[in-house]
């Protein structure tokens, strides 16, 4: 074999293992944000309490915020990038965490986030979880979902769409709105191209969304 075809192969061989290990931590990035995203659906706003936040931060690497105490807490789950991919120029910055913040002992609100990112934002899909009560984001006589679509549009893999898609619901909303606000495309952490539009990121609540 001469020493051009030992190249060639030395090359074609670490690319492909280049390749493998970018879709090998895809996959490992989509199953950890699953996982992290079934451990979020277990908090119950106004019911979980700092002890057992404390433990899912324990069990699940989440970080908790110091000074903490039951008065008021923060704890955040650990923040899963597609840093591989975007390295290699594959993808757009793609980020996918949550977090929590406990008043007076109980979970009191609770924030879910895929964005993708570069210099500014490119497409976000933001789901909070609120009690009703004053001064809230969500007010008494207020539906218990809502869709809000940001007015600036991005150019998707597939077409173009809402740049930005938020949630705000409490735990009255419907099992059907609940299921669609956390139907997250998680396959935006390892797809090749990732996403760019919240409208690709959580395309369920779209149906949801009230329009004039």
């Amino acid at each position: 074999m001469t020493f051009i075809r030992k190249c060639i192969l030395t090359l074609a061989v670490a690319a492909v293992l280049s390749v493998l290990t970018i879709w090998l931590d895809g996959q490992l990035l989509e199953y950890r944000a699953r996982r992290e995203l079934q451990v979020l659906q277990t908090v119950r706003v106004g019911t979980t309490t700092l002890a057992e936040i404390e433990e899912l931060a324990r069990r699940n690497s989440g970080r908790v915020r110091q000074p903490c105490s039951p008065a008021l807490c923060n704890v955040d789950s650990p923040l899963i990038v597609n840093t591989l991919m975007w390295k290699a120029h594959l993808a757009q910055p793609t980020r996918f965490g949550g977090g929590v913040v406990i008043e007076n002992g109980v979970v009191d609100q609770m924030e879910v986030t895929l964005d993708v990112s570069r210099t500014g934002p490119i497409g976000l899909a933001d789901v909070w979880v609120f009690p009703v009560g004053e001064e809230r984001r969500i007010l008494p006589g207020d539906p218990p979902f809502k869709v809000m679509i940001g007015r600036a549009r991005c150019r998707g893999n597939n077409q173009d769409g809402e740049r930005d898609v938020i949630v705000h619901m409490t735990p009255a909303a419907t099992p059907e709105q609940q299921k669609a606000a956390f139907d997250f495309n998680l396959s935006c952490l390892s797809r090749l191209g990732g996403c760019r539009c919240g409208a690709e990121i959580l395309p369920e609540v779209l149906r949801f969304e009230k329009t004039p």
